[in-house]
């Protein structure tokens, strides 16, 4: 008993000291723990959030579908997934990205118990994703309204993009 109240202690540390939300939630995907990462990051106090389905109050207008409707039939059909990336929202309406992992966890005689959901704020790694992306689109933008013939090609000077001037000046 000493031995097992120690390793639930460990493990109540490791979950309250890691920077990723953790999620424990039943068979039904209701909240029955949540550590203080969820609480920090999320906004909601524990005792806003035990009893709820996790998604009913974190998915919001850009919440992407597809993604919410993938999640919801896995855990539905009782099964995990991992690396799913999906934008949620803070209490105070603020948008935040995760990486989430679900895993089930089953009793010794194979019936689901529980869920545990590790997630992961992707924010700032999103961010710099679209910003390097709009970034490429203006360059690409710039490149083909060029006057001047732009042309890039690699080591064996084979051409592996141009723009319209480029085009009009050799008749390509």
């Amino acid at each position: 008993r000493k031995r097992s109240e120690a390793e639930n202690k460990r493990l109540a540390m490791v979950a309250n000291t890691t920077n990723n939300m953790v999620v424990i939630a039943d068979a039904e995907g209701r909240i029955e723990w949540v550590n203080r990462a969820f609480t920090v990051i999320t906004e909601y106090s524990f005792e806003e959030v035990v009893g709820k389905v996790l998604g009913s109050f974190l998915h919001g207008p850009e919440s992407d579908r597809t993604q919410v409707q993938f999640m919801s039939k896995k855990l539905a059909q009782g099964q995990g997934f991992k690396d799913v990336e999906i934008i949620n929202y803070t209490k105070s309406s603020k948008p935040y990205w995760i990486q989430i992992e679900v895993q089930p966890i089953h009793d010794e005689s194979g019936r689901l118990i529980q869920f545990i959901a590790i997630e992961s704020d992707i924010t700032q790694r999103k961010k710099t994703q679209i910003a390097l992306a709009d970034r490429e689109k203006r360059f690409r933008n710039l490149v083909q309204q060029s006057p001047v013939a732009v042309i890039e090609w690699d080591t064996r000077l084979n051409v592996i993009e141009w723009n319209e001037a480029a085009e009009e000046i050799f008749g390509y």
